[in-house]
């Protein structure tokens, strides 16, 4: 099977890269650093979003450089897009690192962003790629500075955004599930350990944000919000996709008094920072 990359508005078939589909799935459109505490392993919930397959042996070889000072083709733009493509589908998170190294330098982080990619392409391979913006701002820093902006989607529709970003001399994949996914799951996790601990501290110290902190008398009123809402030891999670292409969209769901019940949370970021958005929790 065949990844095809096309441009808007035109029905010719820019480059054709043979791939090795597999279930993995992908996307793109970020922002920069994330900054956000390393997930604790008691703050595990006995349920994740999605399994995540074992690594490829045969990691796919960059024939874009990470690091290159010659401007990037539209072909280049193509190659690499394919790539990546393949990557996500491949769950080869040891190429997708390439082209992320000063942002997130570990693997184990995009194991999230793999698990989402397959909700979000619910478990289908990316076949379908197409050219929807080019950006190309010229020299800055003496350095060319341009952003391809592709979709991608896949045979039952499914379509996310995805950009391939080059300046100072680096070439870079940009994607709000690379880049956030880890930390996504990671709040989740402690909202869900927080309440179930009955630990207001906790979540006070999970909603401050930077140098401002979160109020102890509204995280103890959010924890008894939920607790009324959910018998605790019930309370579990699932990823439910992208709000906008852009913000994690997550159900709480359990039981009380042995009824089902399910609450929306929203996973929001920016300038390299995560927050929860919940009507459970009372705004600052």
């Amino acid at each position: 099977m065949g990844i095809r990359v096309g441009v808007k508005a035109a029905t010719t078939v820019a480059i054709k890269v043979a791939t090795k589909v597999g279930l993995g799935l992908f996307a793109i459109a970020a922002l920069g650093c994330v900054r956000s505490p390393a997930l604790s392993p008691e703050a595990n919930p006995p349920e994740a979003t999605a399994p995540v397959t074992a690594p490829v042996t045969a990691p796919i070889r960059p024939t874009v450089p990470p690091e290159t000072r010659q401007a990037l083709t539209p072909d280049d733009a193509a190659a690499l897009i394919s790539q990546v493509v393949e990557a996500i589908n491949r769950d080869d998170t040891a190429f997708l690192l390439t082209y992320l190294k000063d942002t997130r330098p570990d693997l184990i982080s995009y194991e999230a962003a793999i698990a989402h990619y397959k909700t979000i392409f619910h478990n289908q391979p990316i076949t379908q790629v197409e050219l929807i913006d080019h950006q190309d701002q010229g020299l800055w820093l003496g350095q060319p500075a341009q952003t391809f902006t592709y979709e991608i989607r896949n045979d039952r529709g499914d379509r996310k955004t995805i950009r391939i970003n080059q300046e100072r001399g680096l070439v870079r994949v940009l994607d709000e599930c690379l880049l956030y996914s880890h930390y996504a799951e990671a709040q989740i996790q402690r909202l869900l350990a927080s309440i179930a601990a009955n630990d207001a501290p906790q979540l006070a110290a999970l909603l401050s944000v930077d140098d401002v902190d979160y109020a102890m008398e509204p995280a103890t009123q959010a924890i008894a919000t939920y607790r009324a809402q959910f018998d605790p030891g019930t309370l579990r999670y699932r990823f439910e996709g992208l709000d906008n292409d852009t913000f994690f969209r997550y159900t709480l769901y359990g039981t009380k008094a042995g009824q089902p019940v399910e609450h929306s949370v929203t996973v929001v970021h920016g300038d390299g920072l995560v927050g929860l958005r919940d009507s459970n929790i009372p705004q600052r």
